[in-house]
């Protein structure tokens, strides 16, 4: 079996409601949808993040590497791609998630091609539902407390919440979600990046009355040494998530010490593989792993497989359930399967492959036509990159 083409949709879709953070609003979401064609007439589906820069490196970079090989050869592939020196590839941690992209449709094609789903290729199904969080946005004061009552209702065991816009504020919220929920919930705690090392250190340490499950990324992701310090100096686990970029950064975070979870998903790290990997890495060291938040219906089945098949995946993951509460992702997943949870849980896609199909009505409504311009010169000419 060969890959003989793969086209690279743009799509954005608004969001149920706005995702508020401590750095900024967002009220869509953009992703790239990906088809991979082979000459046995099975075609594989994957997503990734809808930035005009990954649109760019697929289509220039990506399709040259994967073109006429086997799905099946994908440590092959895989090094193809760490090897190569276009100039978007050279740049692993602005190419990670073209690859991601479509590596995902390279595991969708396998199952499609065994009749097996992708937890079944990639260790089995360790757990038969997986755990998702709550989402709060950082709206007005009283209202994510009313979602945060009404999560824990709906059966959420852990919620997360975002700080990082005003100190006292923050302090305040932790307290009055505590008492909301009561002890037996988990809560999450993401800044987003927002603080200096020694502001996170004084957060943290006034949050620690209110038993936080972890604090994620405190620092800005470029500052591990950062991120390390506030370990050191506080009783709270500590999350690395933006900073968790590639397999490679997994391996500083690890030898640096610097966190007590590490949050990332497919994406970041360049492929499902790689975060089977990743997940290895962390694992040997007593670190578990959380996936970061997923897209559309593509990417959070890839997600739901991954958490079936890996042991080291311990706590609530960060998928979006479109009947849950707070952030509930986009108004629509462009596939034919709803993720709906039941008291806190999601449930693993058992068809072939990751078990999802494309609803091509919707890729047609929420498609980015504007991106032919973007790109330049048309698709004929993104297949004579030189190989690698």
């Amino acid at each position: 079996m060969k890959v003989i083409d793969i086209k690279a949709h743009l799509v954005t879709v608004p969001y149920i409601e706005p995702n508020a953070l401590s750095v900024a609003t967002i009220a869509k979401g953009s992703s790239i949808i990906v088809q991979v064609y082979t000459d046995e007439g099975i075609v594989g589906l994957g997503e990734t993040r809808g930035f005009t820069h990954t649109m760019a490196a697929i289509e220039s970079e990506i399709v040259p590497l994967v073109l006429n090989e086997d799905p099946f050869d994908l440590e092959r592939i895989l090094l193809k791609y760490l090897h190569g020196v276009g100039p978007l590839l050279s740049d692993m941690e602005g190419a990670c998630e073209a690859m991601g992209g479509v590596e995902m449709a390279l595991w969708d094609i396998m199952g499609k091609k065994t009749g097996m789903p992708v937890h079944r290729l990639m260790g089995g199904k360790f757990r038969e539902k997986i755990a998702i969080s709550a989402f709060m946005n950082l709206k007005k004061f009283e209202e994510v407390i009313e979602d945060a009552r009404i999560a824990a209702k709906q059966g959420y065991r852990t919620i997360k919440i975002k700080v990082g816009r005003d100190m006292e504020e923050d302090i305040a919220l932790m307290a009055k979600i505590r008492e909301a929920v009561g002890p037996s919930v988990e809560l999450r705690v993401d800044a987003n990046g927002s603080w200096t090392p020694g502001t996170a250190v004084r957060q943290i340490r006034k949050m620690e009355p209110f038993d936080p499950q972890y604090i994620e990324q405190p620092v800005p992701r470029y500052d591990l040494e950062g991120l390390a310090y506030v370990r050191s100096r506080t009783r709270t686990p500590i999350a690395a998530c933006e900073g968790a970029l590639t397999l490679y950064r997994i391996s500083d975070i690890v030898r640096m010490k610097a966190a007590d979870i590490i949050s990332t998903d497919p994406l970041r790290l360049g492929g499902m593989w790689m975060f089977k990997k990743a997940c290895s890495i962390a694992e040997a060291v007593g670190i578990p792993l959380v996936t970061h938040a997923s897209r559309l219906g593509i990417s959070k089945a890839a997600w739901l497989h991954l958490c079936a098949s890996t042991p080291n995946i311990l706590y609530a993951n960060d998928i979006l359930a479109s009947n849950g509460v707070g952030f509930r992702g986009c108004i629509d997943d462009l596939v034919d399967l709803r993720f709906e949870h039941v008291n806190g849980y999601l449930n693993v896609p058992e068809g072939p492959g990751l078990g999802v199909k494309l609803d091509e009505e919707a890729l047609k409504k929420y498609k980015e036509e504007h991106w032919e311009k973007i790109r330049g010169p048309g698709k004929k000419d993104v297949y004579t990159s030189p190989s690698y």
